[in-house]
């Protein structure tokens, strides 16, 4: 593919080149090239340095020991100089991180503790999932899955599980000093909302039409909910953790019992897509919803009950 070169450093025996998404390019001298023309170098690997960002900076130690690569997103990463060319088949060579930045694209998912002074990121572009200390405003952790691209993220209250989507499956890990290590996994695919209970003991993975409910004490679904007839856009419990609620894209909001998981409350307006919704400290449901190219945010203040109608919810709504 063609990238950009950013960065040029020399060495003893040529010179390494930093170009974009992550990829190093190493160049020798050489006395003649192999159809017989002569020239003064050549290309004899090209690296992936297991970050997708682009390589910025490159500098060499005197003793040609180390290579260190500064990339656009601020991450500073190590690579030794002699692995470079014992592997130079090798199509990647990650780089030691030492220096996490930031993402080098739109944060996909964001979701922060309530015990520990945590929140944790994902990015599709570059692959990436990374822990935030908010009270030292620094990256304590950061963990590239090649090839895979996260695409939500929701953090256990407790600050000690991370559960993470994927595109074909769903994992919770472990948090770690220095790595997020994997503790189950499920094959949930495009899990795009993810949401742990107040309490940490449910965890909700809506994909697609669908809402997984997972019990974290034993690890397994209890129950799926299938009322949606479009993709599910939003979840979130109630201050108690005994009212669940959905919203999706056909305009359907409803509330669920955590106890028996039968629909509780409903609210259809055919015309609206909602895009996420989240319960209020008294209780109210609130969903941000778009209708006829107009956003604005729909209220259900609470839940009566009808003899006739069974659970209905009262709404008002406040344009953005």
């Amino acid at each position: 593919q063609n990238l950009s070169a950013f960065t040029v450093t020399c060495f003893s025996q040529g010179f390494f080149l930093g170009g974009g998404l992550g990829f190093l390019s190493v160049w020798e001298k050489s006395d003649q090239s192999d159809d017989g023309n002569n020239q003064e170098y050549r290309m004899i690997s090209t690296l992936f340095s297991g970050r997708r960002a682009n390589i910025v900076a490159l500098d060499i130690a005197d003793t040609e020991e180390n290579v260190v690569l500064g990339f656009k997103n601020s991450d500073i990463g190590t690579m030794a100089f002699a692995n470079i060319f014992i592997q130079r088949e090798a199509k990647e060579l990650t780089a030691d991180v030492i220096s996490r930045g930031f993402h080098c694209g739109a944060v996909t998912g964001l979701s922060a503790a309530v015990h520990r002074p945590i929140a944790a990121t994902c990015c599709q572009t570059d692959c990436t999932v990374r822990v935030w200390n908010h009270l030292t405003n620094t990256c304590e952790l950061g963990c590239t899955f090649l090839g895979e691209e996260p695409v939500s993220v929701a953090m256990h209250p407790f600050g000690f599980f991370l559960a993470v989507g994927f595109q074909d499956k769903m994992r919770i890990f472990h948090i770690l000093d220095d790595e997020l290590k994997m503790y189950r996994e499920f094959g949930i695919r495009q899990a795009k909302v993810l949401q742990f209970s107040n309490g940490g003991s449910i965890l909700a993975a809506g994909h697609g039409k669908m809402v997984a409910i997972i019990s974290t004490r034993t690890m397994q679904r209890i129950h799926t909910i299938r009322q949606h007839s479009a993709p599910v856009t939003g979840v979130a419990f109630d201050a108690q953790d005994s009212q669940f609620a959905t919203c999706g894209v056909d305009g359907c909001a409803y509330l669920w019992s955590t106890v028996t998981w039968h629909r509780v409350g409903e609210k259809i307006s055919r015309n609206t897509e909602y895009s996420c919704c989240s319960f209020s400290p008294s209780g109210s449901l609130i969903c941000a919803a778009v209708e006829n190219n107009k956003t604005f945010l729909r209220a259900f203040h609470k839940v009566e009950y009808d003899n006739s109608s069974g659970l209905a919810m009262r709404e008002s709504q406040a344009d953005l």
